[in-house]
């Protein structure tokens, strides 16, 4: 599953309306923080992550279960190492087809939440397998949440992306620009403060952090896979020179960008 961008784009089959990934990371990874369309159910088979979901933060240890609803934004923090997890991505398109335009879940709800978890074990143990059973065992998995963890809201029409996602989606569209929390604040008619307590409440990690976050990751995949000079990796996305990128990159990947390409 790919996350360069904080919006994730999703390719899901018409097949199997779930994607399913078996993952093990080790302590401190983070995963940055991100939305989707789909709804994700992750199981921790081993270890233990701390989850921000809009903001809130909770523990996830071995052996729960937790859901993320549709187009909330959220990070994962690894708390250990090998901690192991098993992540469903849930297409909305079945739940469409229940006309409901807007639909949240709550885990709370749920009578016999060990049976969603076993069938979560069971997908992530055959992984590989296309048959009829396995489409059975997604089925379920989408009754159960209809039937029992569903909070129904009036239907509404899309209307603006809350702000923080008008937001990160405008440093998606500008990383490589000069961007400032000046500059931001001056677009979105915020002041520095105000904006600058907003992200950091709403992603877990301050603005400069996220910027420098999605020019890294533009810039490392620059520096892996193609022949461009350190210093025009550095302009290119955004650095203001080799000077800047390299403390940047330092500060993350532990080596300036030129040693780290040789080594």
């Amino acid at each position: 599953m790919i996350m360069q961008h904080l919006y994730e784009v999703v390719e899901t089959s018409f097949k199997y309306p779930i994607k399913i990934w078996n993952h093990q990371f080790n302590r401190s990874k983070v995963m940055k923080p991100h939305w989707h369309d789909e709804i994700e159910l992750i199981y921790c088979n081993q270890g233990s992550f701390e989850l921000s979901v809009n903001g809130e933060k909770k523990f996830v240890n071995t052996k729960q279960l937790v859901l993320i609803n549709s187009n909330s934004i959220h990070r994962l923090r690894f708390l250990e190492d090998q901690t192991k997890i098993i992540t469903l991505l849930l297409s909305t398109e079945l739940f469409d087809e229940f006309k409901l335009v807007q639909c949240e879940f709550d885990l709370s709800l749920i009578k016999d939440q060990e049976q969603l978890e076993q069938l979560i074990i069971y997908l992530g143990d055959h992984l590989d397998q296309e048959t009829l059973v396995i489409h059975n065992r997604m089925m379920q998995i989408y009754e159960l949440l209809l039937e029992e963890c569903s909070v129904y809201k009036l239907a509404i029409t899309k209307k603006k992306l809350p702000i923080i996602k008008q937001i990160v989606t405008y440093i998606e569209q500008h990383y490589d620009d000069e961007l400032s929390l000046t500059i931001l604040a001056n677009h979105f008619h915020f002041s520095e403060v105000y904006l600058s307590r907003m992200f950091k409440e709403k992603t877990g990690i301050t603005l400069l952090s996220y910027i420098n976050k999605i020019r890294l990751n533009h810039a490392y995949n620059d520096l892996m896979n193609t022949s461009l000079t350190i210093n025009e990796i550095a302009l290119n996305h955004g650095f203001k020179n080799v000077k800047a990128f390299n403390k940047i990159f330092k500060e993350y990947y532990h080596d300036i960008p030129s040693k780290y390409r040789k080594g």
